[in-house]
């Protein structure tokens, strides 16, 4: 049984503006009267709705190739969505109305022409539906319509013919009756006995059988007052018979020569005859033919008289050239006694009409009797609507791949190469275009303003030259690499074939040897001859085929004797012959090398000679048994001239032929595919669009690692190619192909280079960026949730660079075996306005059109969000695509980037960008995975459909897998216990231990156990069981699950491979509740709490454990069970269970073999060296490597959760081996199955040393024997012990002596046990009791057990290593303590707080015995005294006080700074004062006024004054009424409190805040913490936004909160099985105990805080990564760049006010020049340095920028010591920041040295005239004769 059948495929259609044509040959109406199927001549059918008075087409189905024959309901009931669809191939398909999605199908020999869905009822009383076919065969054939098996048939004895009409009378009391007739009027009757007794093997015969007057009889039906008349129906006429001897009773001709096509009784006496006019006749019999002579005929008339005619107005119709029309007749119930009937018409316009009879009265039959007229009277259609009118009605056409320029242009050919992403398109005109896909599909569907892109982009080539349409495209390089890459072919209906270049768009040869129009292209197989291997092969419409040469560009052959169609075509290669089949059979043989015709044949030599061809498929030697000997070779190359042919056999070379030995290298297969659904030529231009998500995902990957490490993923690829399969994405027609799969064959050939390069050139009109990256582009931009988180959108369309859709897309479905089911655009309820459609569709239709559609879109977008999350520049913008480009061109040539010491800042500024790409990534998954359903209309969400996410459990795509799991947990989640429970009852029955052998895919061989004897009885499966006509079990308790149609085990309702199906998603369903919801299932024996016990479900709960024993029992079957056809080796059913098995181990462990798990599990594990590659290789891991990786992990899960179990186990197997090792004999050799997977074992028990080193060391004995089985003793002789295995350093109890070769082992009860390496052998010991040591053989040091001999007598045990360090143990719970007097508590249950007044002396000398320490334990308190390090003592705490004092769970503490006071926080809403000392004036003191449970309480410094804190955010402040030199020592009494001369310790409420003033208490608060020193409370930072982890939601939604509180704390609900009535709230970052529970979520820990050393940032160690927080606001966050009042008015207003730094920051905003000077002259020199300091980094640069280089105000104003005041103090307190970003800030910054430069310049030379111009008048009033003093003016 394969549990994946498929790829994951999103399809889209672009449906193009005109509708595609719908030539109906086939109706059918579903019982529920509001769904209507048509079928057409090419095989596709379409789905309408009825929905209030209006028809409108919902879905198209492609199924079938051939037409249509007929259409079936699988039920009878309103109830009925499913039906079947046959078609003249003999093909039959089971779909599911409500989304299109195909079921099952089946090829069978026989054609069905019509198909009768009818109710049996069995022996047993049970009513059971069944289809009952006719069509070209000789019998009846029952098929069961669940899996459309053949159940029996109903077989002839008198004259076997073909029965052409068919009709099942259903009788009260007796058995059911099948009337059929066969073509040559023969009347069979068949008798319903004993149906369930039937097989294939056993038909039935017929009871009686009539020769009737009737030929090609077309419909037979009863009436259903009157039974006895039965009305037949043929194409010349209809008659009417009496049942009981089918003796005729009337008998009439079609009007107006018509032929008649069917008919029905309406009434009694009223019959209704379609005919090939396409009108419905209504009749009005005699009534004298149905009851006798003695009723009274209306109007007194003999014969039938036609009353009404049901027409269409012919002004309406159309010449056709089809069959007209095809009926339906439908009767259903609309209340108590009401029924109507209704008349179904469809014809080869694509029309529907619907008629309602009309109940005309008998008076008005008789008054329309009397009269003459020539025309009868007719009625209209209630309802009539066609494809194209539907198409007409839409407010705008769909779009097409392109837009063309002319209407009147069609597209006649389509062909997308998907290794270049490119699209071919040819024309009716002769025309062909090319266009890169990906960007058309953008320009088409999604709205491309962000790109900025020309009105002309993206650009497309045009190729001229055909004179007539094209009709064919063909890329033969996609078809096989030996072509040339740039070569293009195509023909048209110019009778011409060219050979285009692709790069260049030259036309490089015309092929025009052919007369008519060229229909196909085809290339000849690998194995041909050389010459041969560069040809294609054509076919034309004159029936003629071509061998085209495209190196020697001439024709090789020309066959053209056929004398009928060319059918289909074969190749002989080792013949060298070329066979054509034509229409009539006909086989013509040609010699390919000379073009000679060698023989025709026919009838079954034709038929032996075709089959022959298959043997020489994939041959390239040619012998015997491939092809003919080697005399008849020669004689057929004399007879032909064939020369090459003579040499090749003359002279054979054991070479092998070019083309044969050609093995396709390793390509990845195509993300996306397009593909042309042209049925005829009057068709629209549709063209479907799949994205193959799992081969996206595979590209992305690729492309990432070629552009981070082109050397790596090269010999990656190099080392892949030899021991891992090639793959190549092969798909077909849409409507032909069954299923698209990943081919693989092996590579043994490395790829040229100049193959590369051709392979990797791109045109000039080809996108340059990435095929991956641009489909990943489109999808994702059509997948997203729009419009259900406008914040999340903006980060989409801003960071992620994610494109909106412009209108509604119509998506599609794939199902299992190919199958599509493609949305009509006329099927989307939006509304009519254009610009609203997509707004409503996203919100309102896209996640509630189906529940198949939203399964595969889920995991199609998370699987691809998570991919490109693990990417760089994974971004779609602009600037992303840049660096992904650079990148890429960098990688490609070998380059590398710049090192990190260049552009520091443009570094650090791309590693925030791309945390936020990353970031925005996770919250898109997030949004899909978790918040989807409840931003989601609740009552109309399609939740995704289980059974088909347990089916991808183990998607061979491992992002796949890892998003289904995702998705299935989630679902799990959402549907709660109740849900839970419906689901195991439904899916229970189908366990494979429950159910018959023969149905078993386990058969009757069960390795595992013994099944358990019969399925658990639950009140649904019996309710089921005995309900008849029930097709599938409900479930009550659930009505949004999706089931795979689980049904009866004990009768035929349900086929083999749906039952078979079935029984992989119960046992990966059930094992997947069992393993992730462990909570709710009760182990054996343990003690489980009465809510538990109550939500369990029934099968998992205490009392009855049968399911749970059942699904352990069928994953370790699926894990021991042999290969088979059921079963195939490493299959995802199996990796499956192995996943599962090592997920809830836990829960399966009291029922399963540990031994037969670890010893299936190491075996499959035992390869991993050689399966796991370690290199880099995006492409899914094979199946055996990816069984091998899932048995690691699986085992490594069983280590984690029961290692004593794992342990003890390898230890029996050790055992066991020993002891059958000494028994073995020379025939009988003991092999360990410990060896083989000696590296597993060796791993995950060095794995329990790092993380279970208590379970290890208490289990050292067992551990010790496996290690020496496992390890490579012989090493030992050069190496140590722990150089062999360095976890063994870890524990003090192993021993190793070197020159004994010994190794021992202590045990936890005191056993020493001595392996002597050298004779094989063990020996143990017991450690002496006297003193409590244990000496080991470690002559280097000897182990003291004082520790081990008090922790076997339950003692705590302490020990010192350094004198700074110290481990402390009060029973199990360790705390650690060091200088930096911080605790940290390992185990949760204990909270222990020191006197951190003495905390320091303790860690650096012990100069006082006074220190104590704090423990709660639930609601005491304890003090205990410990004495210094120094004091050698084992036992150093000595217990002083217990204190009693709390009603719930103590939540916190803390001391005084002179430990004298202890406060205690409780979970009971109080905090509680008591004394660290003995002091007679302080009593316990109990604190409330609190609304929640204590969250923090602080002591103020020096101080009793107490700030307590609660859970919902209240603080409160209280006052001690006492100082703390008021403390008196001494034991509190009585006295000392009555006397009143001690003042006794209170304290007095004196202020109360909140944290969240709006809405007081809605702060769900979790810690505090408070610095005394500045008496403050420590700021909360976040540090994630992701809320998959824990504890980082609110625990309730804000959104509850009202007037009444919180809403969500009330229990609305009526259920009784809550425990207490209470409702169950899961706390966030609540831990549990049980560690086999799977469901909590991840946390997130701050493992480390550090200051930077200016204090001005801090940095946090954390899960997500380092974090770092600053006071410098580097991210610019202003309001005034939000508001309105930015203008100058308002600049001047603030500079009036006085508000500076406001006004100078509106003034930059502005960036008006004169404002700018105007307020900055305005500023008071002494408020300068605090505006350039408060001043944010952003309007720094933008001020420096204004200064250098700002209309020259700084260079011409006069303020110059006033300006250089600015610049100083800009710098000074932007200066770091500011360098940063110096590349930013170049400019500004040269400009300002600039000016300064040319200010120095200009003051120096004034300076200079100054100095000089002084001293010359001081020379000359000196040499006047004047004092001048003596003054110098130097520099």
């Amino acid at each position: 049984m394969s549990l994946v059948s498929g790829n994951l495929i999103v399809p889209t259609i672009l449906w193009g503006r005109r509708a595609p044509s719908h030539r109906a040959c086939c109706v059918r109406c579903l019982p529920d009267g509001q769904t209507i199927l048509t079928g057409t001549v090419d095989g596709q059918i379409i789905i309408w709705r009825l929905d209030n008075g209006l028809l409108k087409p919902k879905y198209m189905l492609f199924g079938h190739s051939r037409p249509i024959s007929c259409l079936c309901p699988t039920g009878v009931d309103s109830l009925t969505t499913r039906f079947v669809s046959t078609s003249d191939d003999g093909k039959m398909c089971l779909w599911e109305s409500v989304d299109g999605r195909c079921i099952d199908s089946v090829t069978t020999v026989n054609v069905h022409r019509y198909i009768y869905a009818h109710p049996l009822r069995s022996s047993a009383m049970l009513t059971q539906l069944r289809l009952f076919c006719v069509g070209d065969y000789p019998e009846i054939i029952v098929m069961d319509p669940q899996d459309l098996t053949v159940l029996f048939t109903l077989s002839s004895r008198v004259e076997p013919d073909w029965v052409s009409a068919l009709f099942l009378l259903k009788h009260p009391q007796k058995n059911d009756i099948a009337i059929g007739i066969s073509l040559s009027g023969m009347v069979k009757i068949w008798s319903m006995t004993e149906i369930d007794k039937r097989d294939s093997s056993n038909p039935v015969y017929e009871d009686e059988s009539k020769s009737i007057a009737v030929r090609g009889a077309l419909t037979v039906s009863s009436c259903a007052q009157n039974q006895r008349t039965m009305l037949v129906v043929s194409s010349s006429m209809w008659q009417i018979f009496d049942a009981s001897e089918f003796s005729e009773l009337l008998q009439q001709e079609p009007p107006q020569h018509h032929s008649c096509l069917g008919g029905a009784f309406t009434r009694i006496d009223r019959v209704a005859i379609w005919c090939t006019d396409g009108a419905i006749y209504l009749y009005q019999l005699p009534r004298s033919a149905a009851f006798g002579e003695k009723p009274q005929n209306v109007g007194s008339k003999d014969n039938a008289f036609i009353y009404c005619v049901l027409n269409i107005k012919q002004s309406n119709l159309s010449t056709l050239t089809l069959p007209d029309s095809c009926f339906h007749f439908e009767t259903r119930k609309v209340g108590q006694n009401q029924h109507i009937q209704s008349v179904y018409r469809a014809d080869a316009t694509g029309r529907l009409a619907i008629w309602d009879i009309p109940d005309v009265a008998e008076k008005t039959i008789a008054a329309l009797m009397q009269e003459q007229f020539k025309e009868y009277p007719e009625v209209l259609p209630n309802l009539q609507k066609s494809l194209e009118g539907a198409w007409k009605d839409l407010p705008e056409p769909p779009k097409g791949f392109i837009d063309h320029n002319s209407e009147e242009q069609t597209v006649t050919s389509t062909l997308y190469v998907p290794s270049q992403g490119r699209l071919v398109l040819g024309h009716d005109d002769g025309s062909i275009l090319l266009v890169y896909a990906a960007h058309a599909l953008m320009k088409q569907l999604l709205d491309i303003k962000m790109l900025q892109r020309s009105p002309d982009w993206p650009p497309v080539r045009m190729l001229s030259g055909h004179s007539g349409a094209v009709t064919c495209l063909l890329y033969p390089h996609e078809e096989h690499p030996r072509y040339e890459p740039h070569h293009l072919l195509s023909g048209g209906a110019d009778f011409a074939v060219f050979l285009w270049d692709l790069n260049s768009g030259a036309r490089i040869h015309r092929f025009c040897v052919q007369a008519g129009p060229i229909l196909r292209m085809v290339i000849p197989p690998e194995n041909c001859n050389s010459r041969i291997l560069q040809t294609v092969c054509s076919v034309a419409s004159d029936h003629s085929v071509a061998l085209l040469g495209l190196k020697e560009t001439k024709c090789l052959l020309l066959a053209s004797r056929h004398l009928f169609p060319v059918k289909e075509i074969r190749w002989r290669p080792l013949d060298d012959f070329l066979l054509v089949r034509c229409e009539d059979d006909t086989v013509y043989v040609w010699q390919m090398e000379t073009a000679n015709l060698d023989r025709i044949v026919s009838g079954l030599l034709a038929d032996e000679v075709w089959a022959a061809c298959d043997e020489q498929v994939g041959v390239i030697e040619g012998d015997d048994q491939a092809g003919a000997s080697s005399a008849m070779q020669m004689f057929r190359a004399l007879r032909n001239k064939n020369v090459a042919a003579i040499k090749q056999i003359a002279a054979p070379t054991d070479d092998k032929a070019a083309g044969a030995a050609d093995v396709r290298d390793l390509v990845l297969p195509a993300p996306m595919t397009v593909q042309g659904m042209k049925a005829f030529r009057d068709d629209g231009e549709s063209h479907l669009i799949l994205f193959h998500v799992d081969a996206l995902i595979m590209g992305l990957l690729a492309d990432e690692q070629m552009t981070t490490a082109p050397s790596s993923i090269d010999s990656t690829a190099d080392r892949a190619t030899t021991e891992m399969p090639s793959f190549s994405g092969l798909l077909a027609r849409a409507k032909d192909k069954a299923e698209n799969v990943l081919q693989m064959s092996p590579s043994t050939q490395p790829r040229s280079a100049e193959r590369a390069a051709a392979l990797s050139g791109r045109s000039t009109f080809q996108s340059d960026g990435s095929l991956q990256m641009d489909v990943a582009h489109v999808l994702m931009s059509l997948l997203h949730g729009w419009t259900l988180d406008k914040d999340l959108d903006h980060v989409c369309v801003k960071k992620l660079g994610l494109l909106r859709p412009k209108a509604p897309v119509c998506f599609g479905l794939v199902s299992r075996q190919g199958h599509l089911s493609m949305l009509l655009p006329t099927g989307i309820e939006v509304g009519t306005k254009f610009e609203d459609r997509f707004e409503l569709f996203a919100r309102n239709i896209h996640w509630q059109l189906s529940a198949s559609l939203t399964t595969q879109h889920l995991l199609s977008v998370i699987a691809t969000a998570n991919t490109l999350m693990s990417m760089q520049h994974a971004a779609f913008s602009p600037d992303q695509e840049k660096k992904r480009k650079l990148l890429r061109r960098l990688s490609s040539t070998g380059s590398r980037p710049p090192p990190t010491g260049v552009g520091q800042t443009a570094q650090d500024s791309s590693a925030v960008e791309q945390a936020q790409i990353k970031q925005g990534w996770s919250l898109l998954a997030a949004l899909h995975c978790v918040l989807l359903p409840e931003l989601v209309n609740k009552g109309s969400y399609c939740p995704p459909r289980i059974e088909l996410l347990a089916r991808r459990w183990q998607d061979r795509c491992l992002e796949l897998r890892e998003a289904a799991q995702a998705l299935l947990i989630r679902e799990l989640n959402r549907l709660g216990p109740n849900g839970r429970k419906g689901l195991i009852d439904s899916w229970a029955p189908f366990l494979p231990l429950f159910l018959d052998p023969s149905l078993s895919i386990f058969g009757s061989r069960i390795l595992g156990g013994s099944p358990s004897p019969q399925p658990p009885i639950t009140s649904t499966t019996t309710a089921v069981a005995n309900t008849p006509g029930v097709d599938e079990p409900k479930v009550a308790a659930l009505t949004d699950i999706n089931m795979t149609d689980p049904t009866q085990l004990g009768s035929h309702e349900s086929g083999l491979q749906q039952v078979r199906r079935n029984q992989a998603t119960a046992v990966v369903l059930l094992g997947v509740i069992g393993a992730e919801f462990g909570q709710e299932i009760a182990q054996h024996g343990a003690v489980v709490p009465q809510h538990a016990k109550s939500s369990a479900p029934e099968g998992f709960s205490e009392s009855d454990h049968s399911l749970a024993r059942a699904t352990s029992q069928s994953l370790l079957e699926l894990l021991l069970q042999p290969p088979s056809v059921l079963l195939p080796p490493h299959s995802p059913l199996r990796r499956a269970a192995i996943d599962l098995i090592g997920r809830g181990f836990s829960v399966w462990q009291p029922y399963l073999d540990i031994s037969k798990v670890l010893l299936g599990l190491l075996d499959l594990a035992a390869n991993s060296d050689k399966m796991l590659q370690t290199g880099q290789i995006v492409l899914p891991l094979s199946p055996p490597a990816d069984a091998c990786r899932t048995a690691k992990h699986a085992l490594t899960l069983i280590a984690s959760a029961r290692p004593p179990a794992f342990i003890t186990a390898l230890s029996k197997e050790v055992a066991r081996y020993n002891s059958a090792a000494q028994h073995q004999t020379i025939q009988h050799t003991v092999t360990s199955p410990l060896l083989k997977s000696r590296t597993e074992v060796l791993r995950i028990i060095e794995q329990l040393a790092e993380k279970q080193y208590g379970d290890v060391a208490d289990l050292m004995i067992a551990v010790g024997e496996v290690l020496v089985h496992c390890l490579d003793t012989s090493l030992l002789k050069h190496r140590s012990l722990a150089e062999i295995f360095p976890p063994i350093t870890k524990f003090y109890m192993v021993a190793y002596c070197p020159n004994s070769r010994r190794i021992a082992f202590g045990g936890k009860t005191g056993v020493v046990v001595i392996h002597e390496l050298r004779a094989g052998k063990a020996q143990s010991a017991m450690a002496p009791e006297e003193d409590g040591n244990v000496k080991t053989y470690d002559r280097s040091r000897t182990h003291h057990a004082h520790s081990t001999r008090r922790r076997r007598r339950g003692l705590p045990w302490y020990s010192t290593s350094t004198p700074s360090t110290a481990n402390l143990s009060v029973g199990t719970k360790i705390a650690s303590f060091c200088n930096s007097a911080s605790l940290a508590i390992r185990k949760l249950n204990a909270r222990v707080s020191f006197d951190q007044a003495r905390i320091h002396q303790l860690m650096q000398f012990d100069r006082c015995a006074f220190r104590k320490i704090a423990v709660c334990r639930d609601s005491d308190v304890q003090i205990l005294r410990a004495p210094g390090i120094f004091a050698h003592q084992y036992n150093p705490f000595v217990l002083e006080e217990t204190y009693k004092i709390a009603n719930d769970v103590t939540t916190c503490l803390d001391w005084t700074d002179d430990s004298s006071l202890l406060a205690v926080g409780s979970a009971d809403m109080q905090v509680r004062v008591c004394a660290g000392r003995r002091v007679k004036n302080v009593y316990i003191t109990a604190l409330g006024g609190h609304k929640g449970p204590i969250v923090a309480c602080f002591f103020e410094a020096d101080s009793f004054d107490l700030l307590t804190v609660d859970k919902k955010g209240f603080l409160n402040r209280w006052e001690c009424g006492i100082d703390v030199d008021d403390l008196v020592e001494g034991n509190p009494d009585k006295e000392t409190a009555q006397s009143g001369n001690v003042k006794m310790i209170s304290f007095e409420k004196a202020s109360r805040h909140s944290f969240h003033d709006a809405v007081p208490g809605s702060v769900q608060l979790t810690t505090a913490a408070y610095h005394k020193k500045n008496r403050l409370l420590v700021k909360k930072f976040q540090i994630t936004h992701n809320l998959s982890l824990d504890a980082v939601a609110d625990d309730v939604d804000r959104r509850n909160f009202s007037e009444f509180g919180n809403l969500a704390l009330i229990d609305a609900s009526d259920s009784e099985e809550e425990a207490d009535g209470k409702k169950k709230i899961k706390l966030a970052g609540a831990r549990v105990t049980d560690m086999s529970e799977r469901t909590i979520r991840p946390e997130i820990r701050v493992t480390r805080v550090q200051f930077s050393p200016a204090g001005r940032s801090f940095a946090a160690c954390t899960t997500e990564g380092l974090l770092i927080y600053s006071l410098d606001d580097t991210i610019m966050f202003d309001p005034f760049q939000l508001g309105v009042d930015v203008t100058p008015a308002g600049i001047r207003a603030q500079v009036s006010n006085g508000e500076m730094g406001s006004a100078l920051t509106m003034a930059l905003r502005l960036n008006q020049s004169e404002l700018i000077t105007e307020v900055i002259e305005a500023t008071p020199v002494g408020e300068v340095s605090l505006i350039c300091q408060s001043l944010p980094l952003v309007y720094v640069e933008k001020f420096l920028f204004w200064l250098g280089t700002g209309a020259g105000v700084f260079d011409g104003t006069n303020h110059v010591q006033f300006y250089m005041l600015w610049v100083k103090h800009l710098l000074y307190h932007h200066g770091p920041q500011l360098k940063l970003r110096s590349a930013e800030n170049v400019a500004s910054l040269t400009g300002l040295q600039d000016i300064i430069t040319r200010k120095h310049d200009s003051l120096a030379k004034l300076s200079e005239q100054c100095k000089y111009g002084l001293n010359y008048l001081i020379t000359a009033r000196r040499l006047r004769g004047l004092d001048v003093k003596e003054e110098v003016f130097d520099d």
